[in-house]
């Protein structure tokens, strides 16, 4: 029978973690598995990390079976902010629940001495309307939860000064919540931030891994037109056709993509385009996402499709008002040292990543990692998953929740373990993260 930390999560009912048994800080279990595997605290940190993650791999993947049976949305992630607190507590972190009053985030430290390197991992877990776990979020928190236990363990059996924090991360996919843990303080007093994120390469059809993600910036803005309501068929010449509005703004768009460079994007959708046929609309709405590599090219666009709404209003005379409700997300900064350091360990266990190769096909998307990557030394490394789609596909999610994700999920996990131990070991590559960044 297995048994262990997270032996009850594959068959578990959701309940409060309180009355869940759950991993006691002190507990030997750890210290007798070493002594079954014979290790000793002289050998390398790399056979420490690969050893470990034998004992851990199965419980891992528990915690992701877990989440992946239980899809969240964004910041309703109330049984993932449970189960990875209780984890990380039962390990003997220093955790904070509902951190800095988000209900669904968590912070969890520990330190061995002061004066070492403070390594972040950070954790996403939330799922997408309708199709579940279709960016392999459930992936994102098995793997930072993986590195986070193997380098606590090894701070606590070495006398290297260093600190772990765990940061539990809600609404990445709406909601961009890393930005407002910045604004209140998040990521102070931490030296660098890792993360990875899975992403489709099967049959050659789409191969995005990449070390270095092409996450570029995001803007999105709400467009509400109010006009007045008459008669559709009795007097619709009484009316200011809100919709009408929308059309025009939309299509004005689409007129304003062909003058835009191929890294950048437009996409919207109407929310909102009416009630009832036989009126002439008084209100309608379209949600526009700008995207772009660069913070001139995201202004600029973002510019260009504002004026779009208001040359819309002006033409169906009715009244415009923009609303943005999401923060606005900066480009992905990957901090080169850090992801050399990563790119050894990855590569070491055969990950490819088509940046350093020059194989694959470009992939855009936006994530508010990209504006950590703005505060301190920050990577977003991407692992593959065998999918017949790529993320945020049907295909994905059912990817997402194979055994087959399981090793390059722990490849991933494991490099960011060994990168952290790595920069643990050697504290003054910490300076040169930082000299890097203030280039």
């Amino acid at each position: 029978m297995q048994t262990g930390p997270f032996h009850h999560l594959s068959t578990l009912n959701y309940q409060p973690w309180s009355t869940v048994p759950s991993w006691k800080p002190g507990s030997t279990y750890f210290d007798l598995e070493l002594l079954a595997l014979g290790l000793v605290m002289s050998e390398s940190f790399e056979s420490f990390v690969h050893d470990r993650y034998e004992l851990l791999k199965d419980r891992l993947q528990s915690v992701s079976s877990f989440l992946w049976s239980h899809p969240e949305l964004s910041g309703e992630e109330y049984r993932a902010h449970d189960l990875l607190s209780a984890i990380l507590e039962g390990a003997g972190f220093d955790v904070t629940r509902q951190y800095l009053g988000f209900p669904t985030a968590f912070r969890a430290d520990h330190e061995s001495t002061t004066g070492g390197p403070r390594i972040c991992i950070v954790c996403e877990y939330d799922a997408l309307p309708d199709v579940g776990h279709a960016c392999g979020h459930n992936l994102i928190a098995e793997a930072g939860i993986g590195a986070a236990l193997v380098i606590k363990e090894y701070l606590e059996n070495n006398p290297k000064p260093g600190k772990i924090t765990v940061l539990g991360c809600p609404a990445e996919e709406k909601g961009s919540y890393k930005v407002l843990m910045i604004e209140k303080g998040a990521f102070k007093g931490l030296d660098l931030v890792m993360q990875v994120h899975p992403h489709s390469s099967s049959d050659g059809k789409f191969f995005f891994v990449k070390l270095r993600a092409s996450l570029i910036g995001k803007i999105g803005f709400l467009a509400e037109f109010t006009g007045k309501p008459a008669h559709a068929a009795g007097a619709p010449w009484e009316g200011h056709n809100a919709l009408d509005a929308v059309v025009a703004t939309y299509q004005a768009l689409s007129m304003l993509r062909q003058q835009m460079h191929p890294t950048c994007r437009i996409h919207a959708i109407i929310p909102h385009g009416g009630t009832s046929a036989n009126v002439i609309p008084e209100f309608a709405s379209i949600e526009v996402i700008v995207r772009a590599p660069t913070l001139p090219h995201l202004k600029t666009i973002t510019e260009k499709a504002e004026n779009c709404a208001r040359a819309a209003a002006i033409s169906s005379n009715t009244v415009l008002k923009i609303l943005k409700p999401s923060p606005s997300l900066l480009p992905l900064k990957s901090n080169g040292v850090l992801a050399g350091l990563y790119q050894r360990y990855a590569e070491d266990m055969g990950t490819e990543f088509v940046d350093i190769t020059g194989r694959g096909t470009r992939f855009e998307a936006s994530s508010d990692i990209g504006s950590v990557s703005w505060e301190l030394p920050t990577i977003q490394p991407g692992f593959h998953i065998d999918s017949e789609g790529p993320n945020h596909s049907r295909e994905f999610t059912v990817a997402s929740g194979c055994e087959s994700a399981q090793p390059p999920t722990i490849r991933a996990s494991k490099a960011m373990a060994l990168t952290a131990l790595n920069i643990i070991n050697n504290p003054p590559l910490v300076d040169s993260m930082w000299q890097e960044m203030k280039k």
